[in-house]
């Protein structure tokens, strides 16, 4: 869908993907999408991790995603957006530009730890397949008016940007079943010039400028 349009996205892959499926993963980023740490594995939530295994899980993840897509990931994101206390701190110091761990704000700002720093870009739910169609059962074609009406309302303050993350799941409307409606947002977004199409780490590299 991205290909076809044009669009380049970000994918948020576990390490554990990287081990078990290589191919696809080499994949998304010979096509040049943003290859995302999304941890090791979906059930290791960082904050009931210790401090070691913390550390261990960034590590690991990291390697396996620089060594099967070729290039080190820039941006992590946490299974569930669940960072320890010293997560991102870590992720700092280890390297990274930005992370999505974060929920208090719309709009990109800068974290300091020491001589290490790290750029927020905070993860938005508004348009998230998972909630939209498993917690509150609503339908793809409501997933494209959501949108729909977002896009309208936050167009109308052209001083004021908005950051619509459109997220979809592999195994949610990354189905035939919905797959269709996240394609018709694609090609909405493609189409128009009022809309920078982007990926979060270009987010991250735009705001520090």
């Amino acid at each position: 869908i991205l290909n076809r349009a044009d669009v380049k996205g970000t994918f948020f892959v576990s390490g554990a993907l990287a081990e078990r499926a290589p191919v696809q993963v080499r994949a998304l980023a010979e096509a040049g999408h943003e290859i995302t740490a999304h941890g090791y594995a979906q059930d290791l939530i960082p904050s009931t991790l210790s401090d070691a295994d913390d550390l261990a899980m960034i590590r690991k993840t990291t390697e396996l995603l620089t060594e099967v897509s070729g290039a080190r990931p820039k941006g992590w994101i946490s299974p569930r957006a669940t960072a320890g206390p010293a997560t991102i701190e870590r992720l700092a110091q280890t390297g990274y530009l930005w992370h999505g761990d974060t929920l208090d704000a719309d709009l990109p700002y800068l974290q300091k730890f020491g001589d290490s720093r790290i750029v927020a870009v905070p993860f938005s739910v508004d348009i998230n397949d998972l909630p939209h169609a498993m917690r509150y059962g609503r339908t793809p074609r409501q997933y494209v008016e959501m949108f729909d009406e977002f896009v309208d309302h936050a167009l109308k303050n052209d001083d004021d940007p908005v950051i619509i993350d459109v997220l979809v799941h592999t195994h949610c409307y990354g189905r035939p079943g919905g797959a269709w409606a996240y394609q018709e947002l694609v090609e909405k977004c493609a189409q128009r010039d009022d809309i920078w199409v982007t990926t979060r780490g270009e987010i991250a590299e735009w705001f520090l400028g």
